[in-house]
């Protein structure tokens, strides 16, 4: 962007070096829009690796963020664990049924009525501000990765 002082790679850079920075890095989550931008259906989008790649470049060309993050949505991995997801032609997907209908029916009945004889740890009391110390640990360092 012209008015920035680094380019996304710089910024970047910077940022895990720990040095000053223009601005905060922009990294939104574009997600199913990018195929809005490149032109195509989101079914089109959704599993095609080249599409998905190029809708997100191009999403990324015109609204000029500091990063792409190639997302879409999670339901293949819901799909996977026994879900049933609507796929519209071109919306986001969609649970149409939970792979756990009642939660209530995973647990005994003697769970369902508090009655499991289960014993939580009692958490340790909290300590007033004044007695504590507080103390910082080094964040760690973001990989960084080069845009196109």
């Amino acid at each position: 962007m012209p008015w920035d002082e680094l380019t996304p790679l710089q910024r970047a850079a910077a940022y895990a070096r720990g040095e000053t920075i223009d601005r905060l890095p922009a990294v939104p989550i574009v997600g199913n829009t990018a195929a809005r931008v490149a032109g195509c259906k989101v079914s089109a989008f959704r599993g095609n690796g080249p599409l998905l790649a190029q809708a997100h470049v191009a999403a990324y060309r015109t609204f000029g963020y500091d990063t792409i993050r190639i997302f879409t949505d999670l339901y293949t991995q819901a799909e996977a664990m026994g879900a049933t997801v609507f796929y519209p032609d071109d919306e986001t997907a969609y649970l149409a049924r939970p792979a756990i209908g009642d939660v209530r029916s995973r647990c005994t009945s003697a769970e369902r009525r508090g009655r499991s004889g289960a014993r939580w740890p009692t958490p340790a009391p909290i300590r007033s501000a004044s007695t504590t110390t507080p103390t910082c640990s080094k964040r760690s360092k973001p990989s960084v990765t080069a845009c196109v």
